[in-house]
Order: C-alpha cells, then structure tokens, then sequence
C-alpha cells in the first residue's frame, strides 16, 4: 500500500475511519508514513465510542442511577476522563475554550494508575483519611464494607467500596458534564455523521448484599505479609469488578457488537487499560523483590498461564490511548476483536479468582451478624 493521507483517502462515516486505521496501524510501514491521519482517526474512533455510550446511558436513564451498578458506572467516568484528557492534550485548545474546568479532568485522569511509586503512599494515606480506615490491630473500626454477588452459586466477594472514597470526583456531576460536552464537540466537528449504531442493553441485574467490616481483619486473614502489597491487591481487585459488572449486568455483550467494529475495538482497549494497569502493578512490585519474596511469589501466581502475547497486545492498544504516536498493532477482522473482547473478560475473572482465594475474606456469617449489631448500636439512626 503506498502512503496515504486524508486528501487520498475517501472516508463517510466512522466505519470507514476504523477500516482505514486498522490496515494503516497494522502495517510497519504505513504505521509510521500515517501518524497525522492515525492519530486523527483514533481520537475519533475513541469519541464516537464514547457517544454511543452516552446515547446508551441516555436510552436507558436509570442505569446511571441504580446504587447497585456504582462500579460499572464508575468504570465509565473513569473512561470518559482518561480519553478527554488526551484528547485535551492532543487537539486545538481553541475548540474546548468555552468549556471550563480542563485542570480538573486531567487530575481524575492521572488515578488511572492502581500503583505508581512516586504517589502511592501519598493515594493510599488520603484513601484512610477519607475512610477513617483504621490499620492498627489495637484500634479496629468499622471502617470498610464488603460487596457480595447473590445467584444461584451462592454468594460471592465482589469487592469493596474503597474505590468510592479514591475516585470522590466521579460524583461531581458537573465535570462529568464537561467529559460528555468535549465528546460531543469532537463529534459535531467531524465530517462523519453519528453513528446510529445502538448498544444493548444487559438482561442480567446484580444482587447484592454489603457487609460491614474491619480493614483491620482483612490484614489479619490475607496471606499477604506486607500491607502495602495487600493495599495493591485490594485496588487491582476492585478495578477488576469495575470492568466485569459493566460487561455483565450494563451492556448486553453479545456477537451484535460485531457490526460496529469500531466500538469492538474501543471496548476491547478500554478492558486492556485496565489489565495492563493490574499487570504493571504486580510486576513492578515483582520486579523489586528479592527471589524469596512471599507476596513476590503470590502475584507470579496471578499471572501464571496468562500468555505474554496477550499481556504484550493489551499494552499495545492500551498505549495507543496516547494520539499523539500511535504505534504498530495487529487488528484483526471483527470476528477476531469479539473474540479477543471474551478471551479477555476470561481474564479478568481468573485474575478476580486468584485474588479473592489470596484476600481469603471468608467471615463466618456469626462475625458480620455481629458486625451489623454492632453498627446499629454506633449509628442509632441508621437504617439498611
């Protein structure tokens, strides 16, 4: 294929964007005579992505307002914040000038990162002031609460509410707001008309039940020796329910997305962001332990059988979340992303059951009866 640019190229919707993008990125050659257009036509597959799933949220009002789907919502703002930032980074400023607050997306953006060292303990010690979380054996408080899925298996740990007390910005409706403004500027402004395609909405709704607990008996019962691993653990946990309760109990995630491989595509790199971010946080901390390293040893075992192919691919779409270099990435047909879509929700549910046997939060229902007394008689006023 000789070079390409956008006055050769003959492109009417954003169908067509993603044809294009996927033979120029797949390609060495093209991949690196195309930057201008790639990174064009990545920022626009990303926010016509996004508008789909505003039209989605906007079908269906009450998804956004259903307590029990807090988390799959959060993965979404998460979502909104990580691709307005970059597309605030990579796009005239002039076309966002009347829209405020850019400073305070581009800070949400960076708690992206489940780990990084220059700010971990900087993270976690506004987390425990936020929570009034308590990590001393002397002083145990009521200071956290345990999510339970209820089916027919049974009841099953599906993470805690420390996210709600890292990501307090995701309730600011007023900067969710200006996410879906700049998504809907980079959708008018293009040539392309909206897309009609139309997500589905799942036929599955959560059950659950929340538990109140002790932070202090999780440190106690987690076979992890040091706190600081267990608190990686515990974000990388529950980034990981984020991603599975949107895919199973939000959208209906079927082979219907197959004609709009354009969003296959997005949401494919959205669940890899997230991988990788839980890869990232275990190998680092791997990387820097001696050979003998007890904690060392339990994440090699998350990863144990989880093809370095695939780590590689995910980290490889995830970096083309950047527009200004879009590296080389083998897209396949839509067959192939739908496909790659479940191999890599198989993942984050074994990364999910690795980690639940290793937090080992298994109270005896005698303890969280307690537990709940216990509240009632601290808040008098409270109600469940």
């Amino acid at each position: 294929m000789r070079r390409a640019n956008s006055a050769e190229i003959k492109i009417k919707d954003i169908g067509d964007a993603f044809e294009v993008y996927r033979l120029l990125i797949s390609d060495d050659k093209n991949q690196n005579s195309n930057q201008s257009l790639l990174s064009k036509l990545a920022l626009q597959i990303d926010s016509f992505s996004l508008a789909a799933i505003i039209n989605f949220y906007n079908e269906f009002p009450d998804l956004s307002k259903k307590g029990e789907l807090w988390k799959a919502n959060l993965f979404i703002i998460r979502i909104f914040a990580l691709i307005t930032s970059e597309i605030i980074k990579f796009a005239d400023e002039k076309i966002f000038e009347e829209i405020a607050d850019l400073k305070g997306i581009l800070n949400f953006r960076n708690k992206i990162h489940q780990f990084r060292r220059n700010d971990f303990k900087y993270k976690l010690d506004k987390i425990d002031f936020a929570m009034g979380r308590s990590r001393s054996n002397l002083t145990p408080r009521l200071d956290v609460a345990l999510e339970y899925l209820s089916d027919e298996k049974g009841m099953t740990f599906y993470g805690t509410n420390i996210f709600q007390f890292h990501f307090v910005e995701a309730s600011e409706q007023a900067l969710v707001n200006i996410m879906q403004a700049i998504i809907r500027t980079v959708e008018e402004q293009s040539t392309y008309p909206p897309s009609n395609f139309r997500i589905k909405r799942s036929h599955s709704s959560p059950k659950y039940r929340w538990e109140v607990y002790c932070y202090t008996d999780i440190i106690k019962n987690a076979k992890f020796r040091n706190q600081n691993v267990l608190d990686r653990v515990l974000l990388a946990f529950d980034d990981l329910c984020c991603v599975m309760e949107f895919f199973k109990f939000v959208i209906e995630n079927g082979r219907y997305l197959i004609a709009a491989p354009y969003l296959l595509y997005f949401l494919c790199k959205i669940i890899a962001i997230a991988l990788d971010e839980t890869f990232d946080n275990f190998k680092n901390y791997i990387k820097h332990s001696p050979v003998d390293d007890n904690d060392a040893h339990l994440l090699k075992n998350f990863l144990i059988n989880i093809d370095n192919d695939f780590m590689a691919f995910c980290q490889r779409i995830r970096n083309n979340l950047h527009y200004q270099e879009q590296t080389t990435v083998m897209i396949g047909t839509a067959d192939a992303l739908y496909s790659f879509l479940q191999e890599e929700l198989d993942i984050v549910q074994l990364l999910m059951k690795r980690i639940e046997n290793s937090l080992n939060i298994n109270p005896a229902k005698f303890k969280l009866l307690f537990y709940r007394l216990l509240r009632r008689v601290q808040l008098p006023n409270h109600t469940d």
